[in-house]
């Protein structure tokens, strides 16, 4: 926009927004939206300079100035650096220079102890050296024992880590044992139950139906058998084909009452059933007439 020679501008955008926006124009004539007039005003929007941009441009003119003088002063401060960094290199070698050439003088010259004591500077600067050797391996190794203790406080970490987790998954292991304990314990409870007061159905369905004394019980495998009391003591009775008929109907009901109750009370875990659907080929056929009546 400067080399275009559109910087700076005759005019700017907020001149012409503001007469616009009051409708009316420096030489006195309406700007309607849509009219000629307004259309002419409005063009020069493209013609006007942005006061941003502008200033943006002022400040960065004024900037790269500046750089420009520093950058110059800086390279001047430079090479007076590097000239006297020279200067030093130079006298340092010849300093270097001189002094090997006294310490081989004092190596080679007539005093003895003169002697002596190069040879003794000789020997601790070797010293120095292999100390100085020694010192970067020492310290060598501190870097790489620091890296390991680093590593395995972060395993220690970890592991503190992992043994929280294995604590907590420990916990909910036990947790779900006992609920597992307490069920199985619930179901044996439950079973024992049932299969008391289903044998006491039983009893009281084939006390209705049977007229001799005899007593039922229900094993733990639900096995049904017939006792009577002889002497104080119970032993099995054989029982009649018909007995057998009315043990078997009598258990079936038992069950289906028993079930039908439990489903109701809410004591039934599982699906809420009372349908028990069975098929029976003649059930009363083998019972006699008496029987049959009951």
């Amino acid at each position: 926009m400067h080399e275009r020679g559109e910087l700076p501008a005759d005019i700017k955008q907020t001149f012409v927004l503001d007469l616009l926006e009051r409708r009316k124009c420096i030489c006195g004539a309406d700007l309607h939206d849509g009219s000629p007039n307004y259309e002419q005003v409005s063009a020069w929007l493209e013609k006007a300079g942005l006061a941003d941009v502008e200033t943006a441009t002022l400040k960065l003119e004024s900037f790269v100035d500046e750089v420009e003088k520093q950058a110059t002063d800086f390279w001047q401060g430079i090479d007076t650096k590097q000239l006297s960094i020279n200067q030093l290199k130079t006298a340092i070698s010849r300093l270097e220079l001189e002094l090997e050439t006294i310490s081989e003088q004092l190596r080679k010259g007539p005093i003895e102890d003169i002697r002596l004591m190069q040879t003794r500077l000789d020997e601790i600067d070797r010293r120095v050296e292999d100390l100085t050797l020694e010192k970067g391996k020492k310290l060598q190794k501190w870097t790489d024992y620091q890296g390991q203790i680093e590593n395995l406080q972060k395993q220690i970490k970890s592991s503190k880590q992992n043994e929280g987790k294995q604590k907590l998954a420990q916990k909910r292991i036990d947790a779900a044992q006992q609920a597992i304990d307490l069920l199985s314990e619930l179901k044996t409870n439950r079973n024992e139950l049932f299969r008391k007061q289903l044998e006491s159905r039983i009893c009281e369905i084939f006390s209705q139906i049977s007229f001799k004394a005899q007593t039922q019980r229900l094993s733990e495998k639900y096995e049904l058998s017939l006792v009577e009391t002889v002497a104080g003591q119970e032993v099995q009775s054989g029982a009649s084909t018909g007995e057998n008929q009315i043990l078997s109907l009598s258990f079936i009901g038992s069950i289906i009452d028993l079930v039908r109750e439990w489903s109701k009370s809410g004591l039934v875990m599982g699906s809420d059933s009372s349908t028990f659907p069975m098929v029976m080929d003649s059930p009363f056929g083998s019972l006699d007439e008496i029987y049959r009546s009951l």
